[in-house]
């Protein structure tokens, strides 16, 4: 009986173990996507697509270095300065420290 209890325990764990990363490995992609959509923005001019697109792909991924980098590029082609040191700040200082090209 206690065996059994245990193999069902350790079966549940799985299987939420896996859904876990299923959802995680979903929620990366989607980034991307939202990243990659939002640097095409950018390179096409339309800088409120790419800002809204790039603050997706963080707002999915609160790490992802490059979506802050180019939303700084998005504020600095917009001339709001401020915010593109602060979005620059957080790549160098934060996300990507020991990064000797940032």
């Amino acid at each position: 009986m206690k065996k059994n209890s245990l193999k069902r325990w350790m079966m549940i764990s799985i299987i939420v173990s896996f859904a876990m990363i299923w959802s995680a490995i979903g929620v990366a992609q989607e980034a991307k996507k939202s990243f990659s959509k939002g640097t095409e923005y950018l390179r096409q001019g339309e800088l409120d697509k790419a800002k809204d697109a790039l603050e997706e792909a963080i707002s999915l991924k609160s790490d992802y270095a490059e979506a802050y980098n180019n939303l700084g590029l998005v504020y600095y082609e917009k001339e709001d300065y401020d915010e593109a040191e602060k979005k620059f700040k957080k790549v160098i200082d934060e996300l990507n420290p020991n990064d000797e090209n940032a």
